[in-house]
């Protein structure tokens, strides 16, 4: 399950840099084909990191202490709500 998370990520930045070289280099020429692929990658990299924010949220609610943001700021004392918003806890889950 950690391995999809990073997956999901790698993928939404890939597609966050081609949808962003899609937008300009559609804009420039004037081409409504490169805008709308650009649009859909962009919509691409929105459901690739709510994807990503469910598995973390998943994990957390799994107490996965196998990946090291959930050992970091979660543990088995937590109720159910402060586990979940334990995403939020750290850097790198707030700007997922």
């Amino acid at each position: 399950m950690p391995s999809l998370g990073y997956i999901t990520t790698f993928l939404a930045f890939i597609s966050a840099a081609l949808a962003v070289g899609m937008l300009i280099y559609g804009a420039r020429r004037e081409d409504e084909g490169l805008l709308q692929i650009g649009y859909r990658g962009l919509h691409s990299v929105f459901f690739l990191s709510v994807l990503a924010s469910i598995i973390l949220i998943m994990l957390f609610v799994t107490r996965d202490f196998s990946v090291r943001y959930v050992y970091n700021y979660s543990s088995r004392d937590l109720p159910l709500f402060y586990t979940i918003s334990a995403f939020w806890a750290g850097q790198a889950g707030s700007l997922l």
